[in-house]
């Protein structure tokens, strides 16, 4: 069984994302999909007749974030073998749940650590017609950046061609897929409004015992190019009618991430690798704020 995450902010593309997760999948009977609804109240989906789709509705107004949002998608896993989480506007590859359980097995046979793979999806744009129209597909890797003035970490991706999924250095929070004890090891944080949830996502995984990997095929793509006026949780009219901003959440969000990547938090991370075994592994050192740039990045 696999579940499915999905959290959504006032975005129309939700049902046809849906529709695509069902209707692309071998096997649609296998799949547990959870959604964090966030919109008006007109707008909110009836999935009331299908059994395998559970959506959480919340007025927009009293949306948190990004990270409250996962958690609130988290909070529905029902013990699934495997996870997916996916944005809200993503259109699956025909039989995309067969593809990434055979690149698990691919990656499986490279460690025998709990496993979770992360990439940024190829591009689709909507056409006048609300079509989505598919750009080439590619696979994807990802290096890291410091977003400048802070310690939180970005990423920059490229594509690359393997057979063999690749070892990753970094979560996108886009599309991650893997073992399904991710969602109670790793959920999201409510405190984390939107920058630095996917770095926080990776040093999660790997103190908590996760080896990362980008897999080495095409599995989806992302519409990168919204309505940025309307589905963005921080834009103005929206703003307008919130008693607590989006940048007092996001200067909370940008605190706490500052302490745990400044060491103050050890707790907050698991036990079988240390933080300092992280930042090790993806090579930058969060007191100088320097990367190291690998060869092939």
């Amino acid at each position: 069984m696999i579940f499915v995450s999905i959290a959504s902010y006032k975005d129309p593309e939700l049902k046809q994302t849906i529709l695509s997760v069902l209707s692309k999948a071998d096997d649609p009977y296998n799949i547990h999909i959870a959604v964090c609804q966030q919109d008006h109240l007109e707008n909110f989906l009836d999935c009331s007749s299908v059994p395998n789709v559970s959506i959480m509705y919340y007025n927009y107004l009293d949306s948190k974030g990004a990270g409250w949002a996962r958690n609130k998608t988290n909070s529905l896993y029902n013990g699934e073998e495997y996870f997916m989480q996916i944005d809200s506007h993503i259109e699956m590859v025909q039989g995309w749940d067969t593809i990434l359980v055979e690149q698990y097995q691919k990656a499986r046979a490279m460690t025998t650590n709990k496993i979770v793979f992360a990439a940024y999806p190829s591009p689709y744009e909507l056409n006048e017609a609300k079509e989505r129209v598919l750009e080439p597909a590619h696979a994807y890797k990802t290096a890291v950046k410091f977003i400048e003035g802070t310690n939180i970490l970005d990423g920059a991706s490229s594509n690359f061609v393997s057979d063999e999924p690749l070892w990753a250095k970094y979560l996108n929070a886009g599309f991650m897929f893997g073992d399904g004890s991710f969602v109670q090891d790793c959920p999201g944080d409510p405190d984390i409004y939107f920058w630095g949830e996917e770095i926080l996502n990776t040093a999660k995984a790997y103190t908590f015992g996760y080896d990362m990997f980008h897999p080495s095929v095409h599995m989806c793509w992302h519409n990168y190019n919204r309505q940025k006026d309307v589905t963005q949780h921080w834009n103005d009219a929206d703003e307008a009618k919130r008693k607590i901003k989006w940048h007092e959440r996001d200067k909370v969000s940008k605190e706490k991430l500052k302490k745990l990547f400044d060491g103050e938090m050890p707790e907050y991370f698991g036990t079988v690798r240390s933080f300092q075994d992280f930042a090790d592994y993806i090579e930058v050192n969060f007191k100088t704020l320097e990367v190291k740039k690998s060869p092939d990045a």
